[in-house]
């Protein structure tokens, strides 16, 4: 009966192993589709490449997109298009995305 118990536990314990490492892998393999596919998608879209980031949590990807103040005050609609993207590419996957749209902070100093 221990024996039993025991086998039970470790093929469980292998089992929660696998299902989280597939998600895992599931999940920085959108991660990368994003950060490869996004860009283009982002430029073509409003003729401006964004500055993209995206970093992958434990079960959630955040993607942070700064466009210039024009293009941030005209389009309020870019996170939308994001998530439908990102639906696009993987349905169901647009849960698991914070996405953060901000203005590009100006580089210029003043003397």
């Amino acid at each position: 009966m221990k024996k039993l118990i025991k086998l039970l536990l470790k093929a469980g314990i292998v089992a929660g192993t696998v299902v989280f490492t597939v998600k895992q892998v599931k999940s920085m393999k959108i991660a990368k589709k994003l950060e490869r596919e996004l860009p283009a998608f982002l430029s073509a879209k409003y003729g401006e490449e964004p500055v993209l980031t995206i970093c992958k949590a434990l079960f959630k990807i955040f993607v942070k997109v700064e466009f210039s103040q024009d293009i941030h005050d005209k389009h309020r609609d870019i996170e939308n298009e994001i998530r439908e993207y990102a639906q696009s590419i993987c349905p169901g996957c647009d849960k698991n995305l914070m996405i953060k749209v901000t203005a590009k902070e100006s580089d210029e100093v003043e003397g």
